[in-house]
């Protein structure tokens, strides 16, 4: 049986909506943009009489300066989210800051003080947020932003 054009061009229309639905329905994820947009809002330049701290992203990396006030050093620390696990991104209930951690527990951040010349490579890292409420919420922004870069759960 012989279909005719219009048959041909509904055929068409449905497999095009059947193929791109998905898509749209993952549409409304946030972009990298706007993660790092929505985490530099809530952590980006966290200041107390004991310390300073600002964030800066690099593609899907991301550089945390702290300076202590007490003591007058920086403490600056690399982290490539693709190297980190994001079931291993928590923050505690009423505590300011999030922590991460590597996949395989790997030491693989670097980190690098003012006053020694000195690198350490640790497993974990940490940052301030401007509230406990804010930390919830960038903890679950990392979680999102290490799965677009890259980042993935250990097995078990």
């Amino acid at each position: 049986m012989k279909r005719n054009n219009n048959s041909k061009m509904v055929y068409l229309a449905s497999m095009i909506f059947t193929f791109f639905l998905p898509m749209q329905i993952f549409a409304g994820e946030p972009t990298k943009k706007e993660t790092i947009d929505f985490i530099l809002k809530k952590a980006d330049n966290v200041n107390d009489s004991y310390y300073k701290q600002s964030l800066s992203f690099d593609g899907c990396g991301l550089v945390i300066k702290s300076t202590s006030i007490k003591f007058g050093f920086t403490m600056i620390s690399y982290i490539d989210f693709s190297k980190l696990d994001p079931s291993k991104v928590i923050s505690e209930t009423g505590d300011y800051f999030v922590w991460m951690e590597t996949k395989e527990r790997k030491q693989v951040i670097k980190n690098e003080w003012t006053n020694d010349p000195k690198v350490l490579y640790t497993l974990f890292a940490k940052f301030f947020t401007n509230s406990s409420d804010d930390a919830g919420k960038v903890a679950k922004a990392l979680r999102h932003l290490i799965k677009l870069c890259g980042g993935t759960e250990e097995l078990f």
